[in-house]
């Protein structure tokens, strides 16, 4: 080549691949610009997945935890319905305590009496009443948690709850046979009181009174 000729200008695709990094005289810049986007891609990509694994994270472990403290809330639910109906119960049994004739609480088993009796076992609660072959009879007196109203009306809850004492037999004028008309005795007690009730089904229209002297029975209709 002679030493004053020019070199021929590079051609449009040589040009066009030497900006586009195909050339190995790369400008810094150029290339700086590159790494720089391709760190930040990078960059974004780790952002991403991270967040996903954070969400997945996240929606695995919330039911978990929604279980559990569902778990709970049913537990601390029961309780408090259980503590609700506890106290209602209290509140009743005070109420009905209170009532006049209420019945105290019975034992489950006879008491140990500190005597011995010609006559049937004691009977057990709920029975007041036990008989024996004999036709002999022991009844069991029931304890009041309140006094009973002293006006004939029989509508306290004694009468209600406790089963009364019945299946009476006839002293005149068929001796040991079962009687005509039904009659009904309850006997209870407090701590100052014992109280015999009576309620006789007998048709009043055929009460005989005929002697109203004390004590005086004649031929009258009695209960004894």
């Amino acid at each position: 080549m002679e030493p004053n000729a020019k070199a021929a200008p590079a051609s449009r695709p040589a040009r066009l691949l030497a900006a586009f990094g195909g050339s190995g005289s790369e400008d810094p810049r150029t290339q700086r610009r590159t790494e720089v986007a391709a760190a930040r891609r990078t960059q974004r990509r780790t952002e991403v997945a991270t967040a996903r694994r954070a969400q997945r994270r996240t929606e695995v472990t919330a039911p978990r935890r929604t279980r559990r403290r569902t778990g709970w809330g049913r537990v601390a639910g029961c309780l408090a319905v259980a503590l609700l109906l506890a106290v209602h119960a209290a509140g009743a049994r005070q109420e009905a305590e209170s009532q006049p004739g209420t019945p105290a609480e019975a034992p489950e088993r006879p008491l140990d009496l500190p005597f011995t009796f010609d006559g049937p076992p004691a009977p057990v609660p709920p029975s007041v009443v036990s008989r024996d072959g004999s036709g002999r009879a022991t009844v069991r007196a029931v304890r009041l948690a309140a006094p009973l109203r002293l006006d004939g009306r029989l509508d306290e809850p004694l009468y209600d709850t406790v089963p009364p004492i019945s299946d009476f037999i006839q002293v005149e004028p068929q001796p040991g046979e079962p009687a005509t008309d039904r009659t009904d005795v309850w006997i209870a007690f407090d701590e100052t009181t014992v109280y015999v009730s009576v309620r006789c089904w007998q048709d009043p229209d055929r009460i005989a009174a005929n002697d109203m002297r004390r004590d005086g029975f004649s031929e009258d209709d009695y209960f004894d």
